[in-house]
């Protein structure tokens, strides 16, 4: 009773404390156009752990649930494998859920709001499995620090690792795949460091102990430079006061990330919650405030003295601020290695995604199935994959494959083939120019295709496309496509979408790319905090 005593009183001081600054604080109206300069950033601004921290008094506590690390997978053996290795890096009890891989969790997702989905116990200790559930599911169900698995059992849940699994999540796959999503998931519902690591291939033969090891690698380097920390998540369950600034989008309309201009600023902020409303009083509902800056990037990155130049932050600062937002969930990390990956000759890659999607990957039936215009357009369907060295505009290309289980991918024998590029066919087309030679059966074939105005196919069928992968430099398909054994790409992801509050700054990416000299992993990994 005297803890819970003390720690109201702590709580109401902090209410007030925080009421009176919100009071101080001046609204922006719009119909004073006035530019208001904040002040220059501060290293020693609060973060949501010192705030959260501040509001219990007393000595530090010695004692709490005990830390365990998720891991998330299908595979038994292979999950009890990655929890091996999870536990060998980290020195922390490891707890893994399984999910189903069947035909209705192919897809992923989240299930309906209301399901129910059963909980049972694994084919190992300290296994479970998630009966019907998808990755998602299974993300959600063991990271949420209210009632998941993690917490059910009386730990304290301080990574979620998700993986391995043979899915492409190189490039733009990276936004569809569901171990991806998964990762992700976990991140937003838990706040707890998040590392989802796979194998690019679709193929259940393609050997994943490489991307085992190199997964292996990243955390005892993370656990070397007290990445994280292993006693507790500092942001689980979430903490959304106050938002956390420091080169984050939070920031906007400060110095170290200002408004272009001012009536871009006076229209956006013009609804602003006034200071005086309830929620603004209410210290655990304030987000930020009304205030803004406009200023001009300084050449020199100095801006003590000019009150109008923007304040940028050093490499280092950024790295340790990549470092904050991966404790607080709001990145996470994706290695991808290839399947024959090995630490001694492949090494690592700070990369960015690369340049790879999917195109052709519909085809069009104008009759019902079995009749003779379904099936003659159905073979000359697998014709035209298998012509594209005849078009005129395509562009040459280096053969790879995803996940070639009997190499490293990129491997390949130097040869290359042709790609279709559509819009050059769009644009052509439209000038009443053949993109084919024009021939009697091609002119027959275009007409057959050409169904009257108005007319829909009677079915699609949906296929895997034809892969485009072109040169990016940084890019995680070029690093695990790397000729004669790919690396091991190791990507810095965003938890929120574009614009959040929490979605960390364009300085903040690009340094993440910066690697390190010796391992090849991000740097703001291999480096403690000062």
């Amino acid at each position: 009773v005297p803890e819970t005593v003390a720690m109201a009183s702590a709580a109401a001081t902090a209410s007030a404390s925080a009421t009176v600054s919100v009071a101080t604080r001046s609204r922006v109206s719009p119909s004073r156009a006035r530019r208001r300069v904040a002040s220059r950033p501060s290293s020693a601004s609060p973060s949501r752990k010192s705030v959260v921290a501040s509001a219990i008094s007393g000595p530090p506590r010695s004692s709490g649930p005990p830390p365990a690390a998720l891991v998330v997978g299908h595979d038994a053996e292979e999950t009890r494998a990655t929890a091996d290795a999870v536990s060998r890096a980290l020195a922390v009890r490891v707890v893994c859920l399984l999910h189903d891989d069947t035909e209705a969790t192919s897809r992923g997702g989240l299930c309906p709001s209301g399901s129910r989905l059963k909980c049972e116990p694994g084919p190992f200790p300290g296994c479970w499995r998630l009966v019907g559930g998808s990755a998602e599911d299974a993300a959600v169900c063991g990271a949420d620090p209210t009632a998941g698995l993690v917490t059910s059992l009386g730990f304290s849940c301080v990574l979620c690792v998700v993986g391995i699994a043979r899915e492409p999540c190189l490039g733009e796959d990276y936004s569809g795949a569901k171990t991806t999503r998964a990762g992700k998931r976990a991140a937003v519902v838990s706040g707890v460091p998040t590392i989802v690591a796979c194998v690019p291939t679709t193929s259940q033969n393609a050997p994943v102990d490489g991307a085992r090891d190199a997964l292996e690698k990243v955390l005892q380097t993370m656990r070397l430079n007290d990445v994280f920390s292993r006693e507790g998540p500092s942001n689980s369950p979430r903490s959304h006061f106050p938002f956390p600034q420091k080169d984050r989008w939070a920031s906007l309309g400060t110095r170290a990330f200002p408004w272009p201009d001012e009536n871009m600023a006076v229209s956006f902020m013009a609804d602003a919650r006034d200071a005086s409303d309830f929620a603004a009083k209410d210290c655990w509902s304030l987000g930020n405030s009304a205030e803004f800056f406009v200023g001009q990037a300084s050449n020199d990155g100095d801006a003590s003295d000019d009150a109008s130049t923007r304040y940028t932050y050093d490499a280092r600062s950024l790295r340790r601020s990549l470092r904050e937002a991966f404790r607080d969930g709001d990145v996470f990390v994706c290695v991808t290695a290839p399947p024959k990956w090995s630490k001694e000759k492949n090494g690592f890659a700070a990369c960015r995604p690369g340049v790879l999607w999917r195109q052709e990957r519909v085809a069009a039936e104008f009759g019902p199935p079995g009749s003779f215009r379904s099936e003659t357009l159905a073979l000359e369907d697998d014709r035209d994959r298998n012509r594209n060295e005849n078009d005129a505009f395509g562009r040459t290309l280096p053969l790879n494959t995803l996940g070639d289980s009997l190499g490293c991918a990129g491997s390949g024998t130097g040869d290359a083939r042709f790609v279709r590029q559509l819009a050059t066919e769009r644009l052509v087309a439209e000038n009443g120019r053949y993109v084919a030679s024009q021939n009697d059966e091609d002119e027959r074939r275009l007409r057959d295709r050409a169904p009257p105005r108005g007319s829909a196919p009677s079915f699609f069928v949906v296929g895997g496309g034809v892969v485009v992968a072109d040169e990016c430099a940084g890019g995680d398909v070029d690093a695990v496509f790397r000729k004669g054994g790919g690396a091991a790409a190791v990507t810095t992801h965003q938890t929120w979408p574009a614009g959040h509050p929490f979605f960390m700054t364009q300085d903040a990416q690009l340094e993440s790319l910066r690697s390190c000299g010796e391992t090849g992993l991000p740097l703001w990994l291999t480096e403690e905090d000062e």
